[in-house]
């Protein structure tokens, strides 16, 4: 599947890996009624989905490069909440909300190739054809808006465990946050 403009990478500081357990949940998925094309050939179907996801389980430790120069302990080798990486101003425990736009293979082409869900942590084959992602936005956590609100604030069913929510961004560990099996899990390869 096809992404465009957002990665885990692309928040995560330089120099650094991030491990633990990333959380999400489906809030919404439905067709976009304004953008149904003329004909489905030309350009296929879009569909809107509306997540929440939680960053609060994951965590943050140094890579070292080997150069002196380069290598500034900034986390000094040490596990450090992600929550807040490089923008002190986000709010950790809210949640955030994440839009996508999907488009669905054009008429004609296969749908759905797998069960949508197995035992694996991580697809080894193709699980979703050519559907694409062609806009993918992400609200800060604490941020809101009337276009676009922050639907995942202080949600009742965050789940993330409570000891993991509003951690200090500077708050040192020699243990990582716990990595979690994925539920409901990848499809096994054919």
């Amino acid at each position: 599947m096809q992404i465009v403009g957002m990665s885990m990478s692309g928040l995560e500081p330089p120099g650094t890996r991030t491990v633990g357990t990333f959380y999400a949940h489906l809030l919404e998925l439905k067709k976009d009624e304004s953008a149904q094309p003329q004909t489905a050939q030309a350009n296929p179907l879009e569909w809107q989905a509306t997540m929440c996801v939680w960053v609060d389980a994951l965590d943050i430790k140094s890579e070292p490069s080997g150069d002196p120069k380069t290598d500034t302990a900034a986390f000094n080798d040490r596990y450090h909440p992600f929550v807040n990486a490089g923008s002190p101003s986000q709010n950790p425990g809210t949640g955030r909300t994440v839009r996508l736009t999907l488009q669905q293979p054009p008429t004609g082409k296969q749908i759905r190739l797998s069960a949508g869900e197995g035992p694996a942590r991580y697809p080894t084959t193709n699980v979703f054809g050519e559907w694409k992602i062609i806009d993918a936005k992400m609200t800060l956590s604490g941020t809101d808006s009337p276009e676009k609100p922050n639907v995942c604030t202080n949600r009742p069913d965050n789940p993330v465990p409570p000891e993991l929510r509003n951690r200090d961004y500077h708050t040192e560990s020699d243990v990582p946050a716990p990595t979690l099996d994925q539920y409901p899990g990848w499809p096994a390869s054919n």
